[in-house]
């Protein structure tokens, strides 16, 4: 992952000399009329450097950035620090498991210990265990009991493994429809094994900012923001349960760092004219957003 190109290249070259070499890899290019070239071939292109990630400022105030390039090898180690910007998380709330309040607490510890080191305003989360831990009716029911317009996030420690029970998807659905809260899920497996549980915790807390309208980090010298720029990007995701029915997401960029954005998503009827209808639609929604923002169209 951490190595340069002209070592990538000649762990290539080795590897079609094995090729050459190998009899039996020989005899399976005879049998395919396969040849390889030893040498790849070679083009012109140029290199863009990667610029400075930007951090908040040090305890002292002076700026914290670094350049990405050369810290690729502790990139990791470099952003647990503050961030660009971390709105304060005054009321926010941990739910688990009945059978699993001692990885709740873990998971608080921890999590205290990166709020602290990315000197993050936070207060104390409510603790909210859930009866039984495995019934996702039960958990929408202490969520629906515990919140209100004030809570600003919750975090989910939920039993089981990844992808082995609905749990996962019945409370996301109820969290995104019926009481839109920024939510982060965590499995209790992951805490209980505790490797790398501060790396991992410290993860989660970036994501969390993120969730809560922050910013993690920027990168400075960004090409074509010395003017009103807006960067888009879209997808569109087909579900076989919807029949014929895709859904399109937009995504527009609102300031000059690209690091808070606008969205949409649009549930596709049929696929052709209605998807460029929708995408018109919503890049002109995404332009007047733009310009709520920044006084101006992009």
């Amino acid at each position: 992952m951490h190595t340069n190109a002209q070592r990538k290249v000649e762990e290539c070259k080795n590897l079609f000399l094995t090729f050459k070499e190998n009899d039996k890899c020989k005899e399976k290019q005879k049998q395919w009329h396969l040849k390889f070239s030893e040498n790849p071939a070679e083009l012109s292109g140029f290199k863009y450097e990667a610029g400075n990630l930007i951090m908040g400022p040090t305890s002292s105030g002076a700026p914290n950035q670094f350049d990405i390039e050369k810290s690729a090898k502790e990139l990791d180690r470099k952003i647990q620090a503050k961030m660009y910007t971390q709105p304060a998380m005054n009321q926010w709330g941990i739910f688990y498991g009945d059978r699993d309040g001692q990885i709740a607490n873990q998971f608080k510890s921890t999590m205290k210990q990166c709020l602290d080191q990315v000197n993050y305003e936070s207060e104390e989360p409510m603790m909210c265990p859930v009866k039984p831990g495995m019934k996702a009716d039960a958990w929408i029911r202490e969520l629906r009991d515990k919140l209100n317009d004030g809570v600003q996030m919750v975090v989910l420690i939920l039993p089981g493994a990844k992808g082995k029970n609905s749990l996962y998807d019945d409370v996301k659905r109820f969290l995104l429809t019926e009481y839109p809260i920024p939510s982060q899920v965590v499995l209790a497996q992951t805490i209980q094994r505790g490797k790398n549980l501060r790396s991992i915790i410290s993860k989660v807390l970036i994501q969390m900012n993120a969730k809560l309208g922050g910013i993690p980090w920027a990168v400075d010298n960004l090409p074509f923001m010395d003017k009103p720029t807006m960067i888009c990007g879209l997808d569109v995701f087909h579900a076989t349960n919807l029949g014929k029915k895709s859904v399109l997401a937009l995504s527009a960029s609102m300031n000059n760092s690209a690091t808070t954005y606008w969205s949409t998503s649009v549930v596709q009827d049929d696929v052709g004219q209605e998807g460029s209808n929708n995408l018109c639609r919503g890049m002109t929604n995404a332009c007047e957003a733009f310009k709520r923002t920044n006084g101006s169209y992009p």
